[in-house]
């Protein structure tokens, strides 16, 4: 199936365009469709990337490895003994989380590549 329309995809899942329209929106924020023009068309087109599910770890790393960065500036900027001891769980819970989505990552990759994607 190539890219379709908002007005195909209402038709198709007969949901409402305002449902469809906040969906793909989303859906294209996590790197899962991608937005396209065609020539002499107004309107937009979606249609999946070639390996959304590669797509959505990677956003999901870079958005810990920034929530990381966060809880890490945080962390140096408390002195209080408790506090400082929950962020730095914190901050193991996101380095554990970035190295094992970041593990998923290449092998979805991998896959995808092995899959000839």
């Amino acid at each position: 199936m190539g890219p379709i329309s908002l007005s195909e995809l209402v038709e198709l899942l007969r949901v409402s365009k305002g449902s469809v329209s906040t969906n793909t929106r989303l859906l294209e924020v996590l790197g899962i469709v991608e937005r396209q023009c065609k020539p002499g068309e107004r309107r937009d087109f979606f249609s999946m990337r070639s390996n959304p599910y590669a797509a959505l770890v990677e956003g999901q790393v870079k958005r810990f490895e920034a929530a990381k960065a966060v809880v890490t500036k945080a962390k140096s900027a408390v002195t209080e003994g408790h506090s400082r001891s929950k962020l730095a769980d914190l901050e193991r819970f996101y380095t554990l989380y970035q190295e094992s989505s970041s593990d998923v990552l290449e092998r979805l990759k991998s896959q995808a590549s092995e899959d000839g994607a």
